[in-house]
């Protein structure tokens, strides 16, 4: 009886054991799944959808033109470096692909058809990331136990490295390119498995997917490159150190794998053309990655050839010299065939290290310790836990631990892809998205090795007490989210921060732009091209060009368009704000926006520059300068908008941007003493209802004329605009008025005003 019931409860405990693993990938997708839309209230708000990141805007306005305009795409953008147009950098695939799944979803009317693509659309990211979260669970569980699998897929789920690119409404080619990045991994080490478990079909099948994935990881970003040359140096590597039957058979599946990649990324690679990146560039996809692979395909494909031959693969000296020699001479061919690709090393080095001015200014590409130039450990800690800092002891240890077992060839693969990723995390914070995958997976078997070690409670009880500890950092981020749903629980109004406030006034000056400023052609693509462009700050590119349907000078890929848009906009900005005019005017900009922030400048705007004169004088003359006696006025920009503050609540807060229209400007022309100062002072109401006076002043000639040009239109009723009856003309005491027709400063034509400063027997007559 005893028998059977110990029988029974071990049928249970097996069967329960089952349906854990059976369940497992599940529950993680659900639990990753949640952790990423723990903000929804933040990204639909009302009947809008406010995204999170500025790129995604671009990415949206992609998806809408293959949505829309289905077979079309848009690989040339004529709202991009205003008035030439440019090619996105961005391969194709994410946008072809996220384009594709919504496409049988949503109306094929544009306005409504928008709407619901962009609601669909903030729920990619979280998808993408949860399967993730489940890739890296399966191969870690399939290579290194159940426990440690299910350990990285949980820590991998709220780990905020990976968290902050997969999260609802950070529509991004960065989520996808984590997934392709763990796709290739776990292809490589299911490669070297089957190949060493005698399973020829399955190790061959493997090869092929291990080309394919990292091919489609070229092709949704360039830069993953880094991702795959890790998992390939590894493979080599263990290619090299193998005896001659296994280094041949190795060899030979890298050589499929190559080919693979080769045949996939071949046509994006030799058709494109690129201005500012060489034709060997691997910051875009060129032909760079096609010659990549077709050396590796060739180097691997002879080494297997040649190893194949008796005497030839006996050693690891003969093995190296053959690897050497094959890839030596195909390489030194190439740079003799074609010398460019010393300029594509070069090219993948300044932006790597950040020796350019525009990758010197984007967040994402700072180093992973630093903010603002200051050393600080804090976005370490929450994006990467407090492992981070303990990873290279954790990275020794465990080497020591399974230098001897079976799955010391799988460790070595994970460890050369984890250590690498978090090597280029310190240099740009942009990788700890990836790099989050070698974290969890590193995190997982050393307290897997640690757990086993622990002969007793207490000690077990301390590395749980530890690991809470360490992983405590990253919980911090979704703080907010929960606290917004306790108040939205209880019936109150929920918090939010400065960067959504700022998301707000971005879309308000956008969505202002597009239905306040006169339409432009071409917005998806179709006729001819847009008749005019907007100046703004590079990080709004992105979205005056999807939300706004505006094109502009410079955008969100800054000086990678290979043109002078991002030094023309850093030049004008900066320039005394009378001096550029001229050259809006021939780069056909109508529309300038001005914000406070001068992040987006690579050094401080100076006192009496464009930026400075137009956020905070509105471009008007200061007080000070009128009483002075001189005349800072921008003659030739008017305020058409201004969004609402950073706090929204209050109607006084300084407006985050404000948009100005370039016009020709009207001559208000009169008579006055020589030598005599003429003041002009305008009242002019803005869409807050705020009140400013435009100043200005002029000063007679010695024939006693005087002419001041004025942005401003006398008597406007506009939504955005109100301005007085008449201009106030003030000299020595006398005070008259002039009006000025919208006709007038539209096309630059002269008013007449009244004479001020003569002697009563004089007026009217010459001086």
């Amino acid at each position: 009886m005893s028998d059977a019931v110990t029988s029974d409860s071990s049928a249970s405990r097996a069967a329960f054991a089952r349906a854990l693993r059976g369940c497992a990938p599940f529950a993680l997708f659900a639990f990753a799944f949640a952790i990423r839309a723990i903000r929804w209230r933040e990204v639909f708000v009302a009947d809008r959808v406010v995204p999170i990141g500025f790129d995604v805007y671009y990415h949206l306005r992609r998806i809408s033109v293959s949505v829309f305009r289905h077979p079309a795409f848009l690989d040339f953008d004529a709202y991009l470096h205003f008035p030439d147009g440019a090619q996105p950098i961005w391969p194709p695939l994410f946008d072809r692909a996220v384009a594709a799944v919504l496409r049988p979803l949503v109306s094929k009317e544009l306005e409504s058809g928008l709407d619901s693509m962009e609601r669909l659309a903030m729920w990619v990211p979280p998808v993408l990331g949860a399967l993730t979260v489940v890739v890296v669970f399966e191969l870690t569980r399939r290579h290194f136990g159940f426990r440690a699998g299910l350990l990285a897929g949980t820590v991998l789920s709220f780990l905020s490295g990976h968290v902050w690119y997969s999260q609802l409404g950070f529509l991004d080619h960065h989520v996808a390119v984590a997934l392709f990045a763990a796709l290739v991994l776990g292809s490589a080490l299911r490669m070297v498995a089957s190949m060493d478990a005698g399973r020829r079909g399955a190790s061959w099948a493997w090869a092929v997917a291990l080309g394919g994935s990292g091919a489609g990881a070229l092709l949704l970003w360039p830069g993953s490159l880094l991702h795959i040359g890790l998992v390939h140096v590894a493979l080599l590597a263990d290619m090299l150190r193998r005896p001659s039957v296994g280094a041949r058979a190795l060899a030979a599946r890298l050589a499929a794998a190559h080919a693979v990649a080769l045949v996939t990324v071949a046509p994006s690679g030799l058709a494109a053309d690129w201005l500012q990146w060489s034709a060997f560039s691997p910051v875009v996809v060129s032909r760079f990655q096609p010659l990549l692979f077709a050396l590796a395909t060739l180097v691997c494909g002879s080494c297997a050839l040649v190893w194949s031959t008796p005497g030839r693969s006996g050693s690891l000296g003969r093995r190296l010299a053959v690897f050497c020699s094959v890839g030596t001479l195909g390489s030194v061919i190439s740079l003799v065939a074609q010398p460019e690709i010393l300029e594509g090393a070069q090219d993948a080095w300044r932006w790597l290290a950040k020796d350019e001015a525009f990758q010197s200014q984007v967040v994402e590409s700072m180093p992973l310790f630093f903010e603002s130039g200051r050393f600080t450990p804090v976005i370490a800690l929450t994006r990467l836990s407090g492992f981070v800092l303990l990873f290279p002891f954790a990275v020794g240890w465990l080497w020591f631990v399974h230098r001897k077992r079976q799955t010391r060839t799988a460790l070595a693969l994970l460890l050369v892809f984890a250590v690498g990723l978090m090597g280029v995390t310190l240099l740009q914070k942009r990788f700890f998205n990836s790099a989050s995958i070698g974290v969890a997976i590193v995190l997982a078997l050393a307290v897997q090795a640690l757990w086993w070690r622990a002969r007793s409670r207490t000690a077990r009880f301390m590395i749980a007490a530890a690991l809470v500890f360490l992983l405590a950092p990253t919980l911090m981020p979704y703080m907010g989210a929960l606290e917004n749903e306790r108040r939205s629980f209880r019936g109150q109004k929920i918090s939010v921060g400065g960067t959504f406030s700022r998301s707000l006034a971005q879309q308000e000056m956008a969505t202002w732009l597009r239905d306040g400023t006169p339409a432009t052609s071409g917005w998806l693509g179709d006729g001819a091209g847009p008749e005019y462009s907007v100046l703004a700050p590079w990080p709004l590119g992105h979205i005056i060009q999807y939300m706004g349907r505006r094109p502009t000078v410079v955008d969100n890929f800054g000086d990678d368009l290979g043109g002078d848009g991002f030094a023309f906009a850093e030049r004008v900005f900066r320039a005394p704000g009378a001096e550029g005019v001229e050259a809006l005017d021939a780069r056909g900009v109508r529309y300038v926006v001005a914000q406070p922030s001068k992040g987006f400048l690579s050094a401080p705007a100076p006192q009496g520059s464009l930026l400075r004169v137009l956020y905070h004088r509105d471009g008007s003359a200061s007080p000070e300068a009128v009483e002075a006696g001189s005349s800072a006025a921008l003659a030739r920009y008017r305020l058409v908008f201004e969004s609402k503050g950073l706090w929204i609540a209050d109607p006084e807060a300084k407006a985050v941007y404000k948009v100005f229209e370039v016009v020709p400007g009207a001559v208000i022309e009169g008579r006055a003493a020589p030598g005599s100062v003429v003041d002009l002072r305008l009242g002019v109401f803005t869409n807050r209802g705020r009140k400013l006076y435009y100043r200005t002043r002029g000063v007679a000639d010695e024939t006693g004329k005087f002419q001041v040009r004025v942005p401003y239109a006398t008597g406007a009723k506009a939504p955005s605009l109100r301005t007085a009856p008449l201009y106030r003309l003030s000299c020595r005491g006398e005070v008259r008025g002039v009006a000025v027709a919208e006709e007038a400063v539209a096309e630059g034509l002269v008013v007449s005003s009244p004479s001020l400063c003569l002697a009563p027997d004089d007026e009217g007559g010459a001086v």
